[in-house]
Order: C-alpha cells, then sequence, then structure tokens
C-alpha cells in the first residue's frame, strides 16, 4: 500500500509547497473552493515520489481532470504550468528561496540585525520590483537609497540586497548608461 502524508506532515508539506509556489491551484490559479479544495499533487502520479520538485498544488477539480490524462501528457501539462508559473512569479517577486525561507524560518527569536531583516528585505524587494515592473528600469542610486528610505534600514543594507537581486540566480540585472547605472528585469 503507498504511504501517505500523516496530518502533520501534510500541513508542513503543503505549507512549504504554499510559501514556494503560491496558494493557489498550478493550473487554473484557484484558490480553492469548498467544493474544489486545493490538494497536493505529485508530478509523475508516484504518491510515494515526495521530493519537493515533484510536489504542486492543484485544486481537486483539475487534480481530477489531470487523471484522465496519461502519465505523459500529466508531466508534460504540470511542466507547461511551473514554467508558466515560476517565471511570472520571479518576476512579481523575486527568486522563491528568499520568500521560502523567510515564511518558514522564525527570524524573531534571532538578533535585532535578523529581526530587522526579516521584515526589511521583503519590504524593500517589494518595493524595487513593482517600481521596475511599473517603469521598466531605476536607477542603481535610487534603488539603494530610496530603497533604504522605504525599508527603514540603511543603504549599505540594501545595497546588498541589490546585489542579491542582480546576482546570477537574481531576476534583475545592471547595465550602464549616460544617466549611471541603470537596474532592469533580467533577459
Amino acid at each position: 500500500m503507498a504511504k501517505r502524508f500523516q496530518t502533520k506532515e501534510h500541513q508542513f508539506v503543503f505549507k512549504f509547497i504554499a510559501a514556494r509556489d503560491g496558494a493557489y491551484c498550478l493550473h487554473c490559479q484557484s484558490t480553492g473552493t469548498k467544493r474544489y479544495p486545493l490538494e497536493i499533487d505529485h508530478q509523475d502520479a508516484d504518491i510515494q515520489h515526495n521530493d519537493p520538485e515533484n510536489l504542486h498544488i492543484l485544486c481537486k477539480k483539475c487534480n481530477l481532470l489531470k487523471r484522465g490524462l496519461t502519465i505523459k501528457e500529466q508531466i508534460k501539462m504540470i511542466q507547461k504550468d511551473c514554467a508558466r508559473n515560476v517565471s511570472e512569479r520571479e518576476r512579481e517577486n523575486g527568486h522563491p528561496s528568499t520568500g521560502t525561507v523567510k515564511t518558514m524560518v522564525d527570524y524573531s527569536s534571532g538578533g535585532p540585525e535578523m529581526q530587522v531583516n526579516e521584515y526589511a528585505e521583503i519590504s524593500f524587494r517589494d518595493w524595487v520590483l513593482r517600481t521596475i515592473k511599473k517603469h521598466g528600469m531605476m536607477s542603481k542610486s535610487d534603488a539603494i537609497h530610496g530603497g533604504a528610505e522605504v525599508a527603514g534600514c540603511s543603504s549599505v543594507t540594501t545595497s546588498r540586497y541589490l546585489q542579491k537581486l542582480t546576482s546570477s540566480q537574481g531576476v534583475l540585472e545592471q547595465s550602464k548608461s549616460a544617466a549611471g547605472v541603470i537596474i532592469q528585469y533580467s533577459k
């Protein structure tokens, strides 16, 4: 008999996936209803294969629709939805690991720097990503100094946050222009 998640394990796994991907159906973006609640689904339909990359959230309706497909069709559908959602989510929120870790770790029990970081980095990232989405770009100086004002931390700290966002794993890139260094979404 295949092993299902125990109640506490199921709650933890669901919370992790929701923090990583969002608390909505991967396929139709529904936040769930009483009739069609959100469920943990296995991309390869093997309920014993519980690696995080094999797990995602579907509403019951989409999960039932998926079961009418062959395994190959199911995997293709989920991979297409995952790619679409990951790229859009990263464009909106930056790399998912920062938010996922911050929702799972209790920084409030750490030192003052960690407590400030819990709020400041999320506030900074949100402001920078929204501003760049709205205007297409912003100056590095405004990102650092304006971000420090918005997030309520030092410009040294926001400079570090910006370095993460413009790293090889980040969603932003820097380029030089006549006006100075510009920050925009990576192409």
